[in-house]
């Protein structure tokens, strides 16, 4: 898989072989999505110090950069954000909705899939974070 980051740059899940890789599917108009990618870019901090790598991937095929990158700025999020324009990424994760977690693990291999926006952000967390420590201590 391989995409445009947002801001520039390549994006190739190659590169990141040996890391555990989270991805985010998300969209400027789902508004489940901003209290989910909140919960994402706060766990994403307290993994900085392991070998987890933390993307969102936006699945706004028509949307303007401006209008992705003003949502990720509104939204205060930190992490980096994968523009998969031709919806390639998401169809090869299987995003029909969003928000979707996907964690994968260091060999390339999907280890969770989870559509998320309707549990407490708690709720959430916890379950994301039992995905990555799941693949982490395998």
């Amino acid at each position: 898989i391989a995409s445009t980051l947002l801001g520039g740059g390549e994006f190739a899940l190659s590169s990141l072989r040996g890391k555990v890789v989270v991805l985010q599917f998300w969209s400027t108009s789902c508004q489940p999505c901003q209290s989910s990618l909140a919960v994402f870019d706060a766990v994403s901090r307290e993994y900085k110090d392991r070998a987890v790598a933390f993307f969102g991937v936006n699945q706004d095929p028509g949307a303007a950069t401006e209008k992705i990158r003003a949502s990720a700025a509104k939204w205060a999020l930190s992490v980096r954000h994968i523009m998969d324009r031709g919806a390639t990424t998401g169809a090869a994760y299987g995003a029909a909705r969003v928000p979707l977690t996907v964690v994968i693990d260091a060999e390339g291999v999907v280890r969770s899939a989870r559509v998320g926006g309707g549990a407490s952000a708690e709720q959430e967390a916890a379950a994301l974070r039992s995905a990555i420590d799941s693949v982490l201590n395998k």
